[in-house]
This record gives C-alpha cells, structure tokens and sequence, in this order.
C-alpha cells in the first residue's frame, strides 16, 4: 500500500473515467489513496474531483494534516495561485505548513498520532475536536517559522508569500478553539453576543486585511445568520468603517461570494443536500443584506439565488420520487421498521422542501406537493393499517388539511 506507483499509473489512465464513476465507486478510489503512506501524484489526480467530493463528505480517516487545517476547511482552494488580497488558503500550502509543525514538535505530533489510534467517535465532534489539542501550539510555531528552502517548489507560491500566509495561518489557528467552541454553541442554540465577536476581531491587527478577511470568512460560513455576525458585517459596510477594515471585508465579500458561485452541485443524499440548502439559505441571508447598495454584487447573489433554485426544484423532483412514491407503491407490504424509515425520509424531505422555499420558487413547491395528493389517497384493498400509514405520510409532507381532504 505504500507505492503509489501503481496507484498513480492506474489513476492516470482513468483520469476521464474518474468523471463519471459512481459515488461509491469513487469512494473506494479515495479509501484507497487514504491508505497510502505517501500518496504523491496520485493525490494530485483527483485534484479536479475535490468539489464532488466535499459534496459528498465522506468520512475519512483522521491523520494530522487533516486535522491541524480543518479550521481553514471553508477557506482552502485547490489552484494555487498568489494569495495577495485574499483570504484563500491555497491547497499546495498545507503540507509544507504542516512539515514545519512536525519537525519543531515531534512530541506533540507523536502523542496526537497515539492518540487517533483509538480516536474519539467524531474528530470534529461539537464538544472537545481533538484539534484542540494542536491548533495553538501549531499556531505559535507557525508565527516563529523559518522559510523552508523548497517553498517555492512544494506549495507553487512565491518565496514573498511565506511570511504573511504564515502569519495568517498561525494567527487563526490561535483563534480555532474559541472558533469552533463559538460555532457549536451556535449550533445548539446558544448565539455569540456582541462582545464575543469583538473580542475575536480586537486580537487581529487591524492593518493585517488577510488575517482579517479570513476570519469574517469563516464567521460567515459556521454562523452567517447569528446577529452578531450580522451586525459585523453591517459595521464593516458603513461609510466611516477604518479603510483596512472595509479593505478586509471586501476581500472576504468576493471570496464568500465566488465559493457561492462555484459551489458544487446538491447531493444526492437527501439529509446531506438538506443541510447544504439550509447552509446555503442562511449565506444567502446574510449577503443579500451585507450587499444592500452594491447593485454589482446583488446582481450576482441574485444569479447565485436562480441557480440554486432551479437545483432545488429539480432535485426536490427526485426525491419525491425515490423517497416517497416509490415507497408508496411498497407500503401495503412494509413491516413497521420500514414504515418508520419512510415516515424519517418524509420528515427529512419535509425539511429540505422548507429550506429551499428561503432559497425561491415557494409556488413550484406548492403546486407539486398539491399534485401529489393523489398518490396518498388510501386504496379500496389496503388494510386499516396502511391507510393509516399512507395518511401519516400525508400529513407529514401535505399537512394535515390535505390529510383530511384525501381520506
């Protein structure tokens, strides 16, 4: 498993077949190349397939790299490119960045690598990411490196942007524990005020834009509806906002912006589209009224909007398709542990169809769960039972008016 020759040489001469593989059919090329030592160029060939996959989201193994950056998941790009005026985080960069960590600190890497050998049920869990226990000390190694001589050569930049997306990295690592504890208690309800934005932003030099716009990057994409998050962007898009500040928040604006344009294409998983509408619903939000007075840009968002919803509503098709009238046509014959499967994905479908109403199109929804109704109406032949069961689904999807109305 450690020679990625064959591994490269198979991968090459599929480089086009890869395109069209199936989800699980890539998933397993990717469980292979997890398991290489040194995965070399074969990493670098399904480079073009990272959109897909960051749809996808399967679950990989933890190693430090991966674990030391998921942080920057939001910010990383895979073209690297001069990162002058921007918040991206080139790809090319993070084995490098990583290599200087692991040779200042041996010790912490071996205890982190002992530790992920049994590793905790969720490497990114809400609670206690076993990230917690490298982002910082990472951080301050990384504000004290030295240029490694072959920088150029292994991250594809200039020798002149070592310095600085060192010193943004390192900076932002020293920030990724009270990050992530400020997201997961957004997550379960819990908000950050006013203050707790501020005292993030009042540990950044001001002057620093890239460092700047890499955290309202990343604010935005783990809580962009908080109003405290809001209330930022609002500040940062008035008239009398310090020059460097607005600088920042330009440059995090076009990169939030283009990630939106660019975003890959809704799963084909109904809970993992669902929770990318939801994410993309609340980015939408939070834009349209950071960009209110920027014609330009709205133009864009709006275009951004249309996409997504014509996306939606195809998709939303699909599932109804597979997870509700194909089980329809199995229910008289379903024992109660697939009657409740059905009932979950109609739930599920419920909640991705109230997410996609944010992103537009209300009335297609209408229109399409009103012409469905019929499917649910009970038959002469079913049992007691399966009438019920067909009712349920239509109170769970139609609401129980329709419910009523078709029984």
């Amino acid at each position: 498993m450690g020679d990625t020759t064959g591994i490269g040489s198979l991968l090459r001469s599929l480089r086009g077949d890869l395109q069209d593989v199936t989800d699980d059919k890539l998933a397993q090329v990717v469980a292979v190349l997890d398991g290489l030592a040194n995965r070399g160029d074969a990493d670098a060939l399904i480079a073009p397939l990272r959109p897909r996959l960051a749809r996808l989201r399967l679950p990989r193994p933890l190693n430090f790299r991966r674990v030391l950056f998921n942080p920057f998941d939001p910010l990383i790009v895979s073209t690297p490119h001069s990162i002058d005026c921007s918040p991206a985080l080139p790809r090319s960069v993070l084995r490098p960045l990583a290599n200087l960590v692991r040779e200042k600190h041996p010790a912490m890497v071996r205890a982190f690598d002992a530790r992920i050998i049994k590793p905790p049920a969720d490497a990114y869990a809400q609670r206690e990411p076993v990230g917690k226990t490298i982002w910082a000390t990472a951080g301050d190694i990384l504000l004290a490196a030295d240029r490694p001589a072959d920088w150029q050569h292994s991250s594809g930049l200039r020798n002149a942007d070592f310095d600085p997306i060192c010193k943004s990295v390192g900076t932002i690592l020293i920030l990724a524990a009270k990050l992530h504890d400020m997201a997961a208690a957004n997550l379960m309800g819990f908000p950050p005020d006013t203050s707790s934005i501020e005292g993030l932003l009042s540990m950044l030099n001001t002057a620093d834009t890239r460092t700047v716009s890499m955290l309202i990057v990343l604010l935005n994409a783990s809580m962009p509806n908080a109003a405290a998050v809001r209330a930022l962007n609002q500040t940062l898009g008035h008239t009398d906002c310090p020059p460097t500040l607005r600088l920042a928040a330009d440059q995090a604006q076009g990169f939030i912006l283009g990630a939106l344009e660019k975003r890959p294409s809704l799963s084909s998983n109904l809970i993992r589209a669902t929770i990318d509408i939801e994410n993309a619903a609340d980015t939408l939000d939070a834009q349209a009224a950071r960009l209110r007075g920027r014609p330009a840009e709205q133009d864009r968002l709006t275009a951004t909007r249309l996409r997504l919803d014509r996306e939606c509503r195809a998709q939303f098709g699909n599932f109804m398709t597979k997870h509700v009238f194909e089980p329809l046509d199995q229910i008289a014959n379903a024992d109660d542990t697939t009657i409740d499967g059905f009932e979950r994905d109609a739930l599920a479908l419920r909640r991705f169809e109230q997410a996609a109403r944010r992103i537009g199109g209300a009335a297609s929804y209408d229109i399409a769960l009103r012409a469905s109704m019929e499917k649910f109406r009970p038959r002469r032949s079913d049992s007691i039972a399966t009438r019920i069961d067909r009712l349920r689904l239509a109170e769970i999807l139609l609401g129980s008016q329709a419910a009523v109305e078709i029984s």
